[in-house]
């Protein structure tokens, strides 16, 4: 019994997740005593390992690369269609000069099927071959209308080389799914790596609002009882200014944004591809949250009163693309 593919244990990019991987690898590699201390698996090649993953799953073409791999397979098979359509072209004259007001064997050559055929990969192989066959037949008669041996043997090359493009382009298909399922189950053995961490780190930190920071996933993938701020950043979608103060809504979720704590510059996080970001530890107080990229205007909002997780914050914010 075949068994289910494994599907995708994370909700951002592939990309996001690589880029959030390579950053947590460092951070561990800086506090990884203290979790040698906790449990001595995360002890040298750990971190060796980890990376060795991170390298499998960025070397896996994406499906993009893939799509870009299949449109030059059927440029192939394209190609290789319009030799042998030219190829036929190039080949009736003779066939009717050979046997002139003759429709019955210019029949046995194809004439009749060409029309059903000449955008069809399987049946312009078929057709090739059938020309082929019948030339090779005919050998005499064409021959002596300067229509040459090499002539008919490019039939057959011809047709050789279409069906090997067609095989080559229907196996690729047949190995996307594959391709893929190899392609998730890279990226899902990275992204263990990031949650085991991430549990473990946030057990020793827990009492270092600072470090705590460091051990978050990704703000789309972590538990959202976990953070005590949190937030969505987008920016405007086609059309009229958002209005100042309004809730984010619609629009396209914003990357890579900065978000920071004023006041406390250990505290600060970034979004992640859906735009999302969170804070699981900010000592109680009223603050300032500033959102940044290059790119976009700044933008900060004062006030925001910060008090413990049974009251988390959620703060949206538009940001508006540089003019």
């Amino acid at each position: 019994m075949a068994t289910e593919p494994n599907t995708r244990i994370f909700k951002v990019t592939d990309n996001n997740m690589l880029q959030y991987a390579k950053a947590l690898r460092l951070i561990f590699m800086e506090d990884q005593a203290a979790f040698v201390l906790r449990d001595p698996d995360f002890a040298t090649p750990y971190e060796t390992n980890w990376d060795g993953l991170i390298t499998t799953a960025e070397s896996h073409p994406t499906d993009e690369q893939v799509d870009d791999l299949l449109t030059q397979k059927t440029n192939d098979v394209e190609a290789q269609m319009r030799l042998c359509r030219n190829k036929w072209m190039d080949t009736k004259p003779f066939i009717k000069k050979a046997f002139p007001n003759n429709p019955t064997i210019w029949n046995e050559f194809g004439f009749n099927d060409y029309k059903d055929v000449d955008h069809s990969q399987a049946g312009l192989i078929k057709f090739m071959r059938l020309v082929h066959l019948t030339a090779v037949k005919y050998t005499a008669q064409l021959t002596a209308v300067n229509y040459t041996i090499a002539m008919i043997a490019e039939i057959e090359t011809l047709r050789a080389a279409l069906s090997l493009a067609n095989d080559l382009q229907e196996k690729f298909k047949k190995d996307i799914p594959v391709l893929t399922q190899q392609r998730v189950d890279k990226h899902n053995a990275v992204y263990t790596v990031c949650q085991t961490v991430c549990e473990t780190g946030k057990l020793i930190f827990r009492d270092d609002y600072a470090n705590y920071q460091k051990y978050l996933l990704p703000a789309s993938d972590e538990s959202p009882a976990l953070f005590i701020l949190k937030g969505k950043v987008i920016q405007p979608a086609i059309g009229p200014p958002p209005t100042p103060g309004s809730p984010a809504s619609g629009g396209t979720p914003v990357e890579d944004v900065t978000v920071t704590v004023q006041g406390l510059p250990a505290i600060t996080t970034q979004t992640d591809s859906n735009g999302n970001y969170g804070f699981g530890s900010i000592p109680p107080g009223t603050y300032t949250i500033n959102f940044g990229k290059p790119g976009y205007m700044p933008h900060s909002v004062p006030g925001v009163v910060i008090t413990d997780l049974a009251n988390a914050v959620t703060l949206n914010v538009t940001l508006t693309p540089m003019p």
